[in-house]
């Protein structure tokens, strides 16, 4: 499809949009992001952002469809939603002029969704797949992130200053940053929209305020990944240094979640000492949290 139909005449790209909804009801959700894939995605961001194009209702009748077979299932919903947006560089409702992407990541409702979701969205972040595996003879630290200087450049020795890769990757350094933007301003979206019970809902709080912190305020002194001793979890950060401007975004969600949760009286907190970890803040300046993402995090 990719190199005959979706290249090719509108009555070809229409047949390439007839076919995967032949196949979308017995389609396994670890093929969505093949089927999904850059090509197939841009053409549908493409289509669906020209209103008067003679393919606008076909791709409207094929996002219906997806988001109906996503109903009720949160894999299929978390595949579909990291697609589209991993393709279209976060921007896919801005481009498609729809709320597509927002709804998707509004109907979370159980814990297991929620956590899926927020585990796609650090990984997208982090974009795991493209970090090499570090020699296990090295020692990590974690130093104090920098906010006054902008760190997004590689710290790669062996790169040749003014290479064609480098060249090549600086015209998607900002569309990287849109990306990692969405997954920074969704975050607090997830707890937004779910109705978790309340301890459901604050180990969900507990994963987002690490992952905020760890991203905004700190960065390894070498290579990309840190394990606690004290947690028992490793953390990790993009190969390519995360810039100011994202580390500055992390750090206003963490405020602003903390200081939402003061606001609203926690019931899990009734009869408990302080030093207990049973709402956010608590569990943020928790001695044994505190410990395992830095000593001067607060």
């Amino acid at each position: 499809m990719e190199g005959a139909l979706l290249s090719s005449s509108h009555d070809r790209k229409h047949l390439a949009f007839d076919i995967l909804l032949l196949l979308l009801p017995k389609l396994p959700v670890s093929f969505v992001q093949h089927v999904l894939s850059f090509k197939f995605v841009q053409c549908l961001m493409d289509i669906l952002s020209t209103k008067d194009s003679w393919l606008h209702k076909v791709a409207t009748h094929f996002l219906v469809e997806l988001i109906d077979w996503v109903k009720d299932d949160d894999t299929k919903r978390v595949a579909v939603t990291m697609a589209l947006q991993k393709h279209s560089e976060g921007k896919s409702d801005n481009i498609t002029r729809t709320k597509t992407v927002k709804d998707l990541a509004a109907e979370f409702e159980t814990e297991d969704g929620c956590t899926l979701f927020l585990q796609n969205l650090m990984n997208l972040f982090v974009d795991e797949q493209h970090v090499p595996e570090e020699p296990s003879n090295m020692k990590w630290s974690l130093e104090p992130c920098s906010l006054n200087s902008d760190q997004s450049q590689t710290t790669d020795d062996n790169s040749e200053i003014g290479s064609n890769e480098e060249k090549d990757s600086v015209g998607t350094a900002g569309n990287s940053d849109l990306l990692k933007s969405w997954v920074i301003e969704s975050l607090p979206g997830i707890l937004k929209h779910t109705k978790l019970a309340p301890e459901a809902k604050l180990r969900v709080q507990q994963q987002i305020l690490k992952f905020l912190a760890v991203q905004g305020l700190f960065v390894a002194s070498l290579g990309t990944e840190v394990t606690s001793f004290e947690l028992q979890e490793k953390f990790k950060w993009p190969k390519t240094a995360t810039p100011a401007a994202l580390c500055k975004m992390c750090i206003e969600q963490l405020l602003l979640l903390l200081s939402n949760s003061q606001k609203i009286e926690n019931p899990l907190s009734k009869g408990n000492g302080l030093d207990q970890p049973d709402d956010p803040v608590s569990y943020f300046v928790n001695s044994r949290t505190r410990a395992a993402i830095g000593q001067n995090l607060l």
